[in-house]
């Protein structure tokens, strides 16, 4: 299963900081191989979303252009953990769980083009 990072927003400017991201587009992806007489098929499944990054204070802050990868997988797993604990506990174990939930749509769906478990056609 693969993390990746679609694309960010930023806004050119906010107050006194330039080029601030202030959305990620994020996705969960994987593959698999058919099987019997299918096996030389591969299906792929995703699981898209995307999470507002709360303001940043300018002792923090990464323009646009600076920022990696690593960078903006770790603002995006913070900002759903935060977004997801309303007024809960602000605990890591949400991003997990989310990722978990990820895991699972992309497995079935994959599954599901496999061996799908409705079909179309004529008997004749």
């Amino acid at each position: 299963m693969e993390f990746k990072i679609l694309d960010v927003v930023y806004q050119k400017t906010s107050g006194s900081l330039n080029n601030v991201i202030t959305s990620v587009n994020y996705q969960f992806e994987d593959s698999g191989s058919g099987t019997g007489a299918d096996s030389g098929s591969t299906y792929y499944g995703y699981y898209a979303n995307s999470v507002e990054l709360f303001p940043v204070s300018s002792g923090s802050f990464k323009a646009y252009d600076t920022v990696t990868e690593a960078n903006v997988k770790t603002w995006t797993a913070n900002a759903f953990i935060s977004h997801s604990s309303g007024e809960g506990a602000y605990t890591a174990s949400l991003w997990n769980e989310h990722t978990a939930s990820c895991v699972k749509h992309v497995s079935d769906s994959i599954a599901q083009q496999v061996d799908p478990p409705i079909l179309s056609g004529r008997p004749w």
